[in-house]
């Protein structure tokens, strides 16, 4: 025994300095991009800094030109910081954003750890996070991606957790982080399916003997939510009149039916409702991208719709197309569910390249600042990416999804699967729907497919050296 202590302590020790080298560089490649030039706050960014200044303004509803398909969450946060710290308030931001990748990165190696129970499996985690070039591509832009993921991947950590023992404290841990998420963004309703089978699908034994604790936990968890969520669905059915977190599957819906991708989108439906629309874009002048949602939100807007009722328009149009065009629509649905699985990384996507004119718009003094090293160093790297070509992205889906089917294949880890396969079959499914995919749409998922290919090719190696039985025979006698 003290020869196999002996043999084992060194291990743990290398693989916990390789670990602090790993997230040393990591730290230092992410403060040269945090050093180099913030990317313009244009399109969704300059609509959230905008927000952040009502917020800064004492606005803390957006009560000021209100809309409806924003979570309070990210304005709140810039708000603030603007309130804290002045005109370094967007170096603030971005920089919180940059800690927010190195934490994420931090819990993906832990995670992994922990379900290996080898620490070189944290090592390799880590490692691929520092070449993943991309994963930090948006922290230097004003957007929620970079926030979302560390909550996203925090509360299925908790989830996770929930799935191994149920407790009141893992409840409220789960409730809060889950919260959090969704006042970042309404995607995080699709961690529901997740929630539901760790809580309940993973623990039948437990349903008849401890069914009041079980729904004393539950309620911990919704209510911890109701708190979060509901003064901003209250303020929303006040202004809109609509108790909901937001407004905003008209567009989405719009952009499936209408937008790019294929089979090529159908013409616009011969009924009131799209003649009604038609006619109040068409006031704007000339002939619009009908299959950009946002250029018709404004004409709509502007032709003297709310927000809501903008959003609403778009929604019936959307769904008298759909029904008219069920085959087409399902074989959209098909294309873009594959196209998830397949979205590039494109750096002038992220730095919003060519859009320079929408930085005025949001310009108020902040002080901006730039690295010229810094940020040759961390243009050179994103645009070099392998995110950014096909092959990569197709090869790092397809082991990620290997290796998720690997984690069912051990009893020690396939509850941990079933939490993860709810979460990306959620996830991918959802955005399919409702979104055309992009690469930042499915970055939020990159920690989970490190966990898959890293802890779930640990399973498969194993399997294939020793056979599935020994694996059971191992957990059963532990």
């Amino acid at each position: 025994m003290v020869a196999e202590t002996k043999t084992k302590k060194p291990t743990f020790t290398f693989a916990a300095a390789a670990c602090l080298i790993l997230l040393l560089v990591e730290a230092v490649k992410l403060a040269a991009f945090c050093a180099a030039a913030p990317a313009v706050r244009a399109s969704d960014a300059g609509g959230y800094w905008m927000l952040g200044d009502q917020v800064a303004q004492a606005d803390i509803w957006m009560a000021r030109n209100p809309v409806a398909y924003r979570t309070p969450g990210y304005p709140w946060m810039i708000g603030l910081l603007k309130v804290l710290c002045g005109r370094h308030g967007w170096f603030v931001v971005v920089a919180l954003q940059y800690c927010a990748v190195w934490l994420t990165s931090v819990l993906t190696a832990w995670w992994t750890m922990r379900l290996t129970g080898r620490p070189w499996m944290a090592v390799l985690s880590l490692g691929i996070c520092v070449i993943s070039a991309a994963r930090p591509s948006h922290a230097s832009t004003i957007m929620t991606e970079t926030f979302f993921t560390l909550f996203f991947t925090a509360t299925l950590v908790s989830m996770s957790l929930l799935g191994e023992q149920i407790s009141l404290r893992r409840s409220f841990l789960t409730g809060l982080l889950w919260g959090f998420s969704w006042l970042l963004r309404p995607v995080a309703a699709t961690l529901a399916p997740a929630w539901f089978v760790a809580y309940w699908l993973l623990h039948p034994a437990k349903i008849n003997s401890s069914s009041r604790e079980r729904f004393i936990s539950a309620f911990v968890t919704v209510g911890v939510l109701s708190v979060m969520l509901g003064p901003w669905m209250i303020r929303n059915q006040l202004l809109f009149q609509r108790p909901s977190l937001t407004v905003f599957l008209g567009r989405e819906l719009w952009l499936t039916t209408f937008g790019p991708g294929q089979p090529t989108p159908p013409s616009l439906p011969e009924t009131e409702a799209s003649r009604r629309l038609q006619e109040m874009v068409l006031k704007g002048g000339g002939v619009p991208a009908w299959n950009n949602q946002w250029t018709v939100t404004n004409r709509l807007t502007e032709a003297g719709l709310s927000d809501v009722e903008a959003d609403e328009l778009m929604k019936s149009v959307s769904q008298e197309a759909i029904s008219r065009n069920l085959l087409r629509t399902l074989a959209r649905f098909i294309w873009r569910s594959i196209d998830f699985w397949r979205s590039v990384y494109s750096y002038s996507m992220a730095f919003f390249e060519g859009l320079p004119e929408f930085d005025q718009l949001a310009d108020n003094g902040d002080l901006s600042w730039g690295n010229q090293r810094c940020q040759t160093f961390r243009d050179a790297w994103l645009k070099n990416a392998w995110e950014g070509r096909l092959l990569g992205i197709e090869m790092m889906s397809t082991l990620a999804l290997v290796g998720l089917g690997g984690l069912w294949l051990s009893p020690r880890t396939w509850k941990l699967a079933a939490v993860l396969t709810a979460a990306i079959l959620g996830t991918s499914f959802l955005t399919a729907v409702v979104e055309y995919p992009s690469y930042r749409y499915r970055m939020i998922l990159e920690p989970l497919m490190i966990v898959c290919v890293v802890a779930g090719w640990d399973v498969i190696v194993e399997v294939i050296r020793r056979g599935r039985r020994s694996l059971i025979q191992e957990v059963s006698s532990t």
